[in-house]
């Protein structure tokens, strides 16, 4: 953090840190901004890596600044810890009067003091500190660290409490999330919280904040601040969302083993909610909110089923449309040696609401290939489909279970619970 003597004495400021995701409820989808952080684009002199969630927040840095590893990632590429120049975007959107910010992060043994993730504006050139920020702490409280400034007169902080570096800082994948629920702030790691809520009158974005710049990787260097901010370790999935998310809801993102990052599932859509077809997402939340009301089909759970004694796959899907459509239905294996299969592709009609299938007899050495698979992804394809509607017509299974003598293959914002 960038804390002046004054900011000390008010045992509050200087740089700490904040997150969020997407989701499947009967409500508006609260995410803001979603970085992936696994590759980057060049224009000009400016090297960009994009943001997912459909706001077009990419963001930027220098050329040549960004680097990414793939070794051991959480969700595939992520930002590796050779990266020191901090990236940025500027939109009002990544300014709510309540949030989750978040990562993933990995790092061994204490980063040092003052090492930003990631947080949003500044004061430059006194350094006290952002509007909210997930970072390390300073002399006074080393460790990981949330915080907000309020919106009075003297921007007075409220900082978390911090988790045992051992829990956060031991060289494994901890999603941390700071949120700030209108009344208090809080800090999770894996869903867990670091001791207990601080309350907060809000959150200030005027005076004296006077750079709104939304950063990752160190705190921005406009600022003018003394010292190393960038975060040594590995970054990945960086996301805000404009409300606070619950500990059951951190939990359910945190519990995702990849390789494709989680949706946020809201907590009433999550057991034990009923669910009448067992896909781990309650009856009320099975649509998408961020799907676009002019996408034809709202709802597409899927599953393959690959049997452990026969050179046979299987696709299932209980879907839901809008209103009745012809879909052309593709699935494919991602393999071990990380080429992909395709496996079958069949066009049907797909009604209001059913169950769709299409089973494949595979050569016994592709049989061996998919009982082996990292992953499966399933498409759907419509004539005439706006590309807003591309994300919702896409889905990757990565999580298994044995069930008899298959292999019951689904996604990762779901539960197995029965087979339909």
């Amino acid at each position: 953090m960038r804390f002046s003597s004054t900011l000390v004495s008010l045992c509050v400021v200087a740089l700490f840190l904040c997150g969020a995701s997407s989701a499947a409820a009967k409500v508006a989808s609260p995410l803001i901004g979603d970085w992936p952080l696994e590759s980057s684009t060049v224009a000009g002199t400016t090297e960009n890596t994009p943001d997912s969630s459909g706001h077009g927040l990419s963001l930027a840095s220098p050329m040549g600044t960004m680097h990414f590893g793939t070794e051991e990632g959480k969700f595939g590429g992520y930002l590796a810890g050779n990266s020191a120049t901090t990236m940025q975007v500027t939109s009002a959107l990544l300014a709510p009067p309540q949030l989750t910010l978040l990562a993933w992060i990995k790092q061994n043994g204490y980063p040092g003091l003052l090492r930003y993730i990631a947080g949003r504006g500044n004061d430059g050139p006194t350094c006290s500190g952002s509007s909210y920020a997930l970072y390390t702490g300073y002399s006074a409280v080393a460790g990981l660290h949330f915080y907000v400034r309020q919106p009075d007169a003297a921007a007075t902080g409220v900082l978390s409490d911090s988790p045992p570096d051992s829990a956060v800082f031991d060289g494994k994948w901890h999603l941390v999330a700071g949120t700030f629920d209108g009344t208090n702030i809080h800090l999770y790691v894996d869903g867990v919280e670091a001791g207990s809520p601080k309350p907060a009158s809000g959150i200030g974005y005027g005076s004296p904040i006077n750079d709104p710049a939304f950063y990752v990787d160190g705190y921005p260097p406009q600022a003018s601040c003394l010292g190393a901010s960038d975060f040594p370790g590995q970054i990945d999935e960086v996301r805000v969302y404009s409300r606070a998310l619950t500990a059951k809801e951190l939990q359910h993102l945190a519990a995702a083993t990849g390789p494709a990052p989680p949706d946020l599932v809201p907590e009433e859509c999550l057991p034990p909610a009923k669910d009448s077809d067992h896909d781990g997402i309650a009856d009320a939340c099975d649509e998408d909110p961020s799907i676009p009301d002019n996408c034809l089909l709202r709802v597409a759970r899927s599953r393959v089923f690959v049997y452990k004694s026969k050179p046979k796959a299987r696709l299932v899907v209980k879907y839901k449309t809008r209103a009745p459509a012809k879909v052309t239905t593709t699935y494919k294996a991602k393999l071990a040696d990380g080429k992909t299969l395709k496996l079958g592709s069949l066009k049907k009609t797909f009604k209001d609401h059913g169950t769709f299938k299409l089973p494949v007899s595979l050569s016994e050495e592709d049989a061996g290939k998919v009982r082996s698979a990292k992953s499966f992804s399933v498409s759907f394809k419509i004539p005439r489909t706006p590309k807003a509607c591309a994300r919702a017509y896409s889905k990757v299974l990565t999580k298994k279970e044995k069930v008899a003598k298959q292999t019951v293959w689904f996604q990762s914002d779901a539960l197995l619970g029965g087979i339909f």
